[in-house]
């Protein structure tokens, strides 16, 4: 085990010495003799000698030194970039070097476990930003985005490359945006405004964020075109449900008014009051047992009944219910389908449902003299239903949205019905593994409502299979109901 550094040059040193005083010995007791010329050439081949065992000696503890210092150099270079390193290992030990590169070593293991927590750290908060549902951007104090999440490019519409670095009023293009980013301070509330080409309704939140002597903002975007839309939805839907109350509640109270006043003594005019009396409240208990209907769908506890069948069949039971209305509004109405029976796995009550409620629509919205036309048309994997009328036509804008709940394209026209039919519709083709759309050149233009459905496979995934018996009499009961009032016109 060698001595501490300081303990070698010592010893080195002191050889240097001892040689020297030997030598010097030496040549003081040979001089005495009056030897000096040989001796002192042997005190100077000493003095040599041990200078130069000295030299080496120091030489070799300055090359340790410097061999394990250089080490220690490039090892923190390495580390001061970021790069792992092994621990320094030393050719001494128990010395200053040795201490020194321990001290490194816990040092350098300190830092990498620091390090590898905030590495752990930072893809945590990538994955999580990555993975949220809004859009997030982070700015820096000269307004320049330096994070950006998936979510705020798909909003925005653009890419990480051209977003990162760049300024954020390129970035966002929204005046108010940018104004709350350069006052740097909380929004007060949230701030909704269109963005992107379709023009999606977009709440943004500025937050800003200390960190060290730097302010960071942190833009959050949330897409609320969709809630904004079930808003609008249900606004409709309750001045729907409303105006549909209130005029059979206002007509009833006004038939009821009359009797009071003397209508009642008058045998013929009672009657008459009292048949009417009876349709007001039929239209409401209509109305309610088609909310009661969707609700029912659109929560699962609906139950299905899939049997192999003539989808053709079905489908012209259902057209021949409706002839009758379409006799007395003169309106034609049309069937064709093929000479061979057309095979498909269908609930048979569900799918009569869907055509009456189509045809149903067709005949009411076609004026006097018109064309209503039911086609099956039979393919390979899904077979084809379309209802084709000369009516009114639907406008382009308002063809989307035929089949949302409440929906009714116009009000003024003062048409009965809660605008739920076709919701109903929708969900019904939907649980037999179909799609329902509609199409309209126009408005007088007529329109058409096209059925695919699939020619072997049973309802969709998830689809409910059962429900109470209860429900199941309550929806009977409301198909005949709905059925009769149809029928009756």
């Amino acid at each position: 085990m060698l001595p501490p550094i300081r303990g070698r040059l010592a010893i080195a040193y002191g050889v240097m010495i001892l040689s020297a005083s030997a030598s010097l010995g030496v040549f003081l007791v040979e001089s005495g003799r009056g030897v000096f010329s040989q001796y002192a050439a042997a005190f100077l081949i000493a003095m040599a000698m041990a200078s130069g065992i000295a030299i080496g000696v120091a030489a070799r503890i300055s090359w340790q030194i410097t061999e394990s210092l250089g080490r220690l150099a490039r090892l923190a270079d390495r580390l001061a970039s970021g790069e792992p390193v092994e621990p320094v290992m030393v050719d001494s030990s128990h010395d200053e070097v040795s201490d020194l590169a321990d001290s490194f070593n816990a040092m350098a293991a300190t830092l990498q476990r620091k390090i590898e927590g905030i590495e752990e750290q930072r893809v945590e908060a990538a994955a999580i930003l990555d993975g949220m549902g809004d859009g997030v951007i982070i700015v820096d104090d000269s307004l320049h985005v330096v994070a950006v999440n998936r979510a705020a490019e798909q909003i925005l519409e653009v890419g990480e490359k051209e977003v990162r670095g760049a300024s954020v009023a390129e970035v966002i293009r929204h005046h108010d945006v940018v104004g709350l980013l350069e006052l740097k301070k909380q929004t007060d509330g949230p701030l909704i405004v269109e963005i992107g080409r379709d023009r999606h309704q977009v709440q943004v939140v500025v937050t800003p964020v200390q960190v060290g002597e730097a302010t960071r903002q942190i833009i959050l975007f949330q897409d609320v075109t969709e809630l904004r839309r079930a808003e609008t939805i249900r606004r409709d839907f309750v001045a729907n449900v409303s105006h549909e109350l209130r005029t059979p509640l206002a007509a009833l109270r006004l038939l009821v008014e009359t009797l009071e006043d003397g209508a009642l003594d008058d045998s013929t005019v009672a009657r008459d009051f009292l048949n009417r009396m009876h349709g007001e409240v039929d239209r409401l208990n209509q109305m309610v047992e088609e909310l009661l209907e969707l609700a029912r769908i659109e929560s699962g506890r609906v139950h299905y009944r899939f049997r192999r069948g003539n989808l053709a069949a079905a489908i012209g039971e259902a057209v021949e219910r409706m002839r009758p209305q379409a006799e007395r509004q003169n309106i034609e109405l049309i069937l064709t389908t093929p000479p061979e029976p057309v095979e498909a796995l269908i609930d048979a009550d569900r799918l009569h449902q869907v055509i009456v409620n189509l045809v149903h629509n067709a005949v009411k919205f076609t004026p006097s003299g018109g064309t209503v036309t039911v086609e099956v048309r039979p393919g390979n994997h899904y077979h084809e239903i379309a209802i084709a009328d000369t009516g009114i036509g639907v406008a382009a804008e308002a063809v989307t949205r035929l089949f949302e709940r409440f929906y009714k394209v116009d009000r003024s026209r003062g048409s009965p019905g809660t605008g739920l039919g076709l919701a109903i519709v929708k969900h019904l083709v939907l649980a037999h593994g179909g799609k329902v759309w509609a199409e309209s050149p126009g408005p007088g233009l007529g329109a058409t409502f096209h059925i695919e459905l699939p020619s072997g496979i049973g309802p969709r995934r998830g689809q409910p299979t059962a429900s109470e018996p209860l429900v199941e009499n309550l929806r009977s009961q409301a198909m005949s109901r709905n059925e009769r009032d149809i029928l009756e016109g």
